[in-house]
């Protein structure tokens, strides 16, 4: 991957010169000044790169987990930061997060701290992690905050892996259905219905209606794919607008999943909250940053409000309670927490129990549409296949 790098070299009339070049590392940057007959002073990454970056989708979650985990383990050995950052980049094989591992190196060469240097990657590492990482160097505790830190994160993937295992196989199934069933409509009904029409024979009303849809949809092929098409196109376009992502979320809240939508976010910012909480961050600024983990523009904007209640001095359960998002036993624990002065513990302990009972509702989701869609689609290409053959009767007596 390329990206910009600014320098400075110096000239043989002893002239300083401020050069930008293309390049894929530092290295290759160096070269570049070189190439131009400059001598190099300094070569750095150009921070334009952040607003062009693709971020997230250049790097997996799993390597943010191991280089947390590696830091982690570096800083608790003794070994420096900027050593242990060092040491790490040059292992780093995706060459998108070596770059920003090793602008994250410079940053902290130049005098800045972790927190700072990785605020600038917040769209890479999350806008919680930044924070988290303040808290653990005002306590002098960093390598157990990017511990408790690394655990919350491997505990929200886990989450967002049986969530989307839900909700996935399932279309999947249908998906692959659907396709066989249109298939059969398409190519296969047509053909049959060409055969059928040598004969004199009264056709069952099943073939009739199969016959015609199959032949509605050819005839209309086109058009159909059209307006899929168009459809997948400007669909992202659309949900880009605020005020269509809104009407969205809303209605796919009102949506069978929408429950278990609800609960997913509960738990991703209960869990981020308490995380927070627990390492020192004040409850008004753990609110902010906790409300970037709420996804749904519908329920983030009803979950907005809640710190500036908060600052003037309602009880917090009582302003999550006004959102609608949280369940009340949730709510009753929290309030626990507000009375006896540990409140970081008891929100932790009321997401773990919501997240007990999301992991349920999702395991009764998987056994019920597994077997439910499996049986609905067969049923449908049954009939499918049904109406093909019932006309053979009909067929046979003509012949007679």
């Amino acid at each position: 991957m390329i990206f910009l790098y600014e320098a400075k070299g110096i000239g043989r009339d002893g002239t300083i010169t401020a050069v930008r070049v293309m390049a894929s590392g530092r290295s290759e940057a160096a070269s570049k000044v070189r190439e131009l007959g400059l001598h190099t002073l300094s070569v750095s990454f150009s921070r334009e790169n952040l607003r062009t970056l693709p971020g997230k989708s250049q790097v997996s979650d799993r390597e943010i987990v191991d280089f947390n985990r590696e830091v982690q383990v570096l800083l608790k050995a003794g070994i420096p930061l900027l050593k242990a950052i060092q040491r790490i980049s040059g292992r780093i094989r995706n060459p998108f997060f070596r770059v920003v591992v090793e602008e994250i190196g410079r940053s902290v060469e130049r005098g800045q701290s972790l927190s700072e240097s990785v605020l600038p990657f917040s769209s890479l590492f999350g806008e919680l992690y930044s924070p988290i990482l303040r808290s653990g160097e005002s306590s002098g505790n960093l390598p157990e905050v990017i511990a408790d830190y690394n655990r919350y994160h491997l505990k929200v993937l886990a989450i967002k892996d049986r969530v989307k295992k839900a909700l996935i196989y399932p279309a999947f199934v249908a998906s692959f259905s659907f396709v066989v069933f249109f298939v059969l409509l398409v190519w296969v009904i047509p053909r049959f219905a060409l055969f059928y029409k040598d004969f004199d024979a009264q056709l069952p009303w099943l073939t009739r209606v199969v016959v015609a849809l199959g032949e509605g949809l050819s005839r209309n092929l086109f058009p159909i794919a059209l307006f899929v098409g168009a459809l997948f196109f400007f669909l992202p376009r659309l949900m880009r607008k605020e005020q269509v992502r809104r009407v969205w979320d809303k209605f796919y809240l009102s949506l069978p999943f929408g429950g278990l939508l609800k609960d997913f976010t509960s738990v991703l910012y209960g869990r981020g909250f308490s995380l927070m909480l627990t390492g020192g961050i004040p409850i008004v600024k753990a609110l902010q940053i906790s409300l970037s983990s709420v996804k749904n523009l519908f329920l983030a904007e009803k979950m907005a409000p809640v710190h500036e209640r908060v600052m003037e001095g309602k009880p917090l359960a009582d302003s999550w309670e006004e959102t609608g998002l949280f369940p009340a036993d949730f709510l009753d624990v929290v309030r626990v927490g507000e009375h006896s002065g540990s409140l970081g513990e008891m929100v932790k302990e009321a997401t773990v129990n919501l997240e007990e009972r999301l992991e349920g509702r999702v395991d009764s989701l998987l056994s019920f549409l597994e077997p439910a869609i499996i049986i609905v689609m067969g049923l449908m290409i049954a009939l499918v296949l049904l109406s093909v053959y019932m006309p053979i009767t009909s067929i046979v007596q003509v012949i007679r």
